[in-house]
């Protein structure tokens, strides 16, 4: 089962804006998740447009791996950082 798409979606009902992330599998499972970018999620949809990309055709099980996928190039990041503040 493989991610085919990742939609960020929202729903002005006026007094606020509900928003949701909506999970598409190749074989036609949808999952949804709601988050909040009104009270203190600024920035969410952002992130989740950034890694959209990223997990299409990944398997929509495989959670963990996909943190960890995420993870890597940080750690990278901040290792080389530190060490070469290093003399």
């Amino acid at each position: 089962m493989k991610i085919a798409q990742i939609e960020s979606l929202h729903a002005d009902v006026g007094w606020r804006t509900y928003d949701f992330v909506k999970l598409t599998a190749d074989n036609g499972l949808v999952g949804w998740s709601e988050y909040n970018e009104s009270f203190g999620g600024l920035g969410v949809s952002d992130v989740i447009a950034s890694l959209a990309p990223g997990l299409i055709g990944k398997d929509a099980r495989a959670y963990e791996a996909h943190v960890d996928d995420e993870r890597q190039p940080r750690r990278r990041h901040a290792e080389s950082a530190h060490h070469g503040d290093r003399p």
